[in-house]
Formats: structure tokens, sequence, C-alpha cells
């Protein structure tokens, strides 16, 4: 998160030494639709206990899945009144692995010994909206506050074997809302490149899910023509996920941290 403060400090004071630059028509365009390339690293532990297991923390090294993968991810922003907009994004993770593995762990009530082979299957959804309300416009600058909503679609498959013995097989699906509140602003530092800054939070128990979310994004956007733009984005999500569906059933706990660097392309229309 250290990153995203960083960049957003440099971005602010930018934004108040620059001198007043013409109106940047991604200020102020009524759609934008964004494709990007992104380069997501995910840091992800993992905690499924049923009756008196012992919680045992695993991570996607120990499932032998990739931390890292370039995915696509789409968007598209309605700016439908002068200080209001509406913004939706989606991105889709998927890892699979073979892997034997170098400790026991139990996960869902199942044991999975020293040297099982397992296949484990990860897909990860995120889908993002957030509306924005913007307390001050200039010709240059808007900064304002956001109301946004995370839904977590997470998809976990383990299957293990031992000496061609089945070990046994466990599963976790779900798909949860979390919440957040975030602060943004957006400097056109000229009619052809624009810097953007946002970073939110927010604790919340909804039903059997009770999650805190934290999120940021900085971005540099250049105007190449009068609609397209291309553009390098950063951006975080970290998330700590409780899942209990009662006393019968099993506990989740899930720490993700979804983080990297993107490559965009954006068309707008005023």
């Amino acid at each position: 998160m250290s990153k995203i403060f960083v960049l957003g400090y440099c971005l602010i004071f930018l934004v108040t030494t620059a001198t007043a630059e013409p109106l940047n028509p991604a200020l102020t365009d009524t759609w934008q639709f964004t494709v990007a390339a992104f380069n997501q690293h995910n840091e992800a532990k993992f905690r499924v206990t049923s009756g008196d297991d012992a919680p045992i923390a695993i991570d996607i090294d120990d499932l032998g899945l990739q931390s890292s993968k370039w995915i696509p991810q789409v968007g598209i922003r309605w700016h439908y009144k002068k200080k209001w907009s509406l913004s939706i994004a989606f991105s889709d993770f998927q890892l699979a692995s073979h892997k034997s593995i170098d400790k026991s762990f139990n996960f869902d009530g199942v044991t999975y010994p020293i040297n099982a082979s397992l296949k484990s299957d990860l897909d990860l959804s995120v889908y993002i909206t957030s509306l924005d309300y913007a307390l001050y416009q200039s010709d240059s600058t808007e900064w304002g506050v956001g109301f946004g909503l995370h839904g977590l679609d997470l998809s976990l498959k383990i299957d293990g074997s031992l000496n061609g013995i089945s070990t046994g097989r466990t599963s976790e699906d779900f798909l949860v809302p979390l919440p957040n509140i975030r602060f943004y602003t957006r400097h056109a530092f000229s009619p052809k490149l624009l810097g953007s800054f946002s970073a939110g939070w927010l604790s919340a128990t909804i039903d059997q899910y009770d999650g805190a979310l934290l999120v940021g994004a900085v971005a540099l956007d250049y105007r190449f023509t009068e609609r397209w733009s291309v553009g390098m984005n950063y951006q975080l999500i970290d998330i700590d996920l409780k899942v209990d569906r009662g006393a019968s059933d099993p506990k989740s706990r899930y720490e993700l941290t979804l983080d990297g660097f993107s490559l965009t392309l954006r068309y707008g229309i005023p």
C-alpha cells in the first residue's frame, strides 16, 4: 500500500503546484470505455476449518499456484451529471496447478499429508462498482468522494492423492459484496495528459461475511487523439474476509492482496 500513497502524494504535489492548463476532455467525457492488460500479483492465505481442527494457513505457493499473471480487465464510466459519475469494472484471474506438497495441512475437514499430490484450481473474479460525487471541480482539477461495492467471486478446488489413493476433495465457492468509501482526485496537466489517484477503506459485516477492504489506485493517461488515450495504472486491493456459515459448518478466512500494473486503452465519448 505504501506504493499507492507515495505515488498519490507525488500526484497531489504536482496538482497543487502546477499552473492551470486548458481543459482535458477526459474530465468531461459522458462515456469512457476501458480495456487493460493487468499484470496481477497475488498474495493469498486460506484457512477453512471444521469441528475441532486447528486452523492452518496455506498460501497459493503451497498449492503450486503462480503468484502473478497477465489478465484482461474491462471498465465503463458514465458521467451522467456534472458532479455525478458511475463506474463499473471487471477482471477474472484463473490458475491451476499439480504439485506434491512438502507439508501437511487440513482444509475443510480433509487432511492432506506430506508428499500428497494436489490438483488445485483457483478462480478469482472481481466486480467493481463505484458511484462518485465531485466536491470540487475546475477547468483542470476534480476531487471528491466515491461509494463503491467490490464483488469478490472466489472458487477454490483441491483434489489430493497419495500413492494413487485419494486423500480427499474439498472446495470453496462464494460471491460476497464488500463495500468501501474512497477519496479520489483527477488533474489535467495538459490537454493530453491526465493523472488520477484514489484510496478507500471500509470494514463491514454482511450476513455470514465479515470483511475489511482496502483499495487504492494511481494512473497516468495520455490522450493521443480526440477520443483515444493510453495509460499506465497501478492498483491494489487488500481483503481480509471471514466466512461463518453457522456452528455446524466450516469457518473460512481469506487474506488476499491483489496488486500490479496495467496498460490501458481508453475511448471517450463527449
